[in-house]
């Protein structure tokens, strides 16, 4: 038969336990706002009884540990919609801002532009004589080439800012990487019963899942493993570091130092979401303005050189022959240089009109995309492929965020604090404490009963 001081032994661990979980239900209070913070719960066990030859009595309660709330199938899913949402954001907003670079519809836009640039043609062609008309050609055509030359400086820039965020976010990749091989090092000492190093793991998993959509694997012992295309960059303590590399034309790459400065092909996340941006939409886009502004310079020279200025000359190119695309396209030296080498005359005779009416023509005139689109239509269509693109990441960005908010809701069911179930097991272990102590003053008058019978 268990004895009065075996009674009291069960009394003080019946306090020291719910002691214990009082202090947690504490700390998942404390922590309802925390990021990565996993609720946690108190582990009790009965402690094995007494056999007697009455029965077997109870050997009380034992506080065994304090267990983090999570699911590890939640956990992954929450971590791969944060990928796929952070590629997607950053790619709808990407878009957006390359969009009203060439989009810009207004009187200060590259299709005002171009308007001018028709209808100061049609008005040399009007009167092929007047100064005042190849002045303004001459203008409207400067206007035009500052304008390509305007939207070539600003994807420039938008390229080096790309670049520059690669670098920041790699280099973040890399900040990442390290405190969780600090934590590897933590929990290896621990055994993997570090909850609070768990929880700063949590946080770093998920900002690393959105950068990168990098893939990780948790150990028996709570380490992590992280991998990035199939390469290690974390393996207990050890890391392999990446390195943002520029070539020559200030294009970043990623690459591993201690893997033969291997090139990782980062196609997730928000790093992967820049690389496409800038290698395949950026690209497109450039290719397509250059193309543009290189027919555009073909066909005016082709019928230009034909014609005649004020003097009778011919031969003369209106535009520069050696442009290439947006970034150089301008008016020759000799149109520079005088505005009566405007070729407007077709025969040499001053009052005629021809080839300005040829040139003004080339409005309509299909030219374009292997002869599918006019100027005019092709432009539209830079800017039609440029606005679906956009839309269609905003869609696939709205999608995915939404996909990521159902994923939260399910982690937070799992492991988020409701303040009104921490308030409730408080009163519960509050309750079973003040039992507990009921039992202590109940064996403390036990034990004065037997001491006075002892007397």
């Amino acid at each position: 038969m268990p004895t009065i001081n075996s009674t009291l032994s069960m009394a003080k661990r019946a306090l020291m336990a719910n002691q214990g979980a009082i202090s947690v239900a504490s700390d998942n209070v404390s922590n309802v706002n925390t990021p990565g913070y996993a609720r946690k719960r108190a582990l009790m066990a009965s402690i094995p009884g007494l056999e007697t030859e009455l029965g077997v009595f109870g050997g009380g309660v034992s506080l065994l540990g304090i267990s983090g709330e999570r699911d590890v199938f939640i956990e992954r899913q929450v971590r791969y919609a944060m990928g796929e949402s952070g590629q997607h954001e950053t790619c709808y907003q990407q878009l957006k801002m390359i969009e009203d670079i060439v989009g810009d519809m207004g009187e200060t836009g590259l299709e005002s532009a171009m308007d001018r640039f028709w209808n100061s043609w049609h008005d040399l062609a009007n009167d092929p004589t007047s100064m005042s008309a190849r002045n303004a050609l001459s203008e409207s055509t400067n206007y035009l080439t500052n304008r390509f030359h305007n939207i070539d400086e600003q994807l420039n820039n938008r390229t080096a800012n790309i670049n520059g965020e690669i670098e920041n976010r790699t280099e973040r990749v890399n900040t990442i990487i390290k405190e969780l091989s600090n934590i590897n090092k933590e929990l290896s000492r621990a055994n993997g019963d570090s909850p609070s190093a768990i929880d700063r793991r949590t946080v770093l998993l998920d900002e690393l899942s959105e950068l990168t959509g990098a893939e990780y694997k948790i150990n028996d012992n709570e380490t992590t493993n992280v991998y990035l295309n199939g390469i290690s960059l974390l393996i207990g303590a050890d890391i392999h570091v990446l390195k943002a590399e520029k070539d020559a034309d200030g294009n970043v790459s990623v690459i591993i130092p201690a893997a033969d400065n291997l090139e990782l092909n980062i196609n997730a996340g928000k790093i992967g979401a820049l690389f496409d941006v800038r290698d395949n939409d950026l690209s497109d886009l450039r290719v397509s303005l250059d193309e543009f502004a290189a027919t555009l310079v073909k066909e005016v020279n082709d019928i230009h050189i034909s014609g005649y200025n004020v003097d009778g000359a011919t031969g003369i190119c209106f535009f520069d022959p050696e442009t290439t695309g947006i970034h150089n396209i301008s008016l020759s030296d000799e149109i520079l240089a005088d505005v009566n080498n405007i070729a407007a005359s077709g025969d040499g005779n001053a009052g005629d009109n021809q080839i300005a009416l040829l040139i003004a023509g080339l409005d309509n005139k299909v030219v374009l995309n292997n002869g599918a689109n006019t100027f005019t239509q092709a432009f539209s269509n830079i800017l039609s492929e440029i606005g679906s693109r956009v839309v269609y990441a905003e869609t696939v960005a709205e999608g995915a965020q939404l996909t990521l908010q159902q994923a939260e809701v399910w982690r937070e069911s799992v492991s988020g604090v409701s303040l009104d179930e921490e308030m409730a097991e408080l009163v519960r272990y509050q309750n079973s404490f003040n039992a507990s102590a009921k039992l202590v003053t109940t064996v403390e008058s036990m034990l004065d009963t037997v001491i006075a019978m002892a007397k």
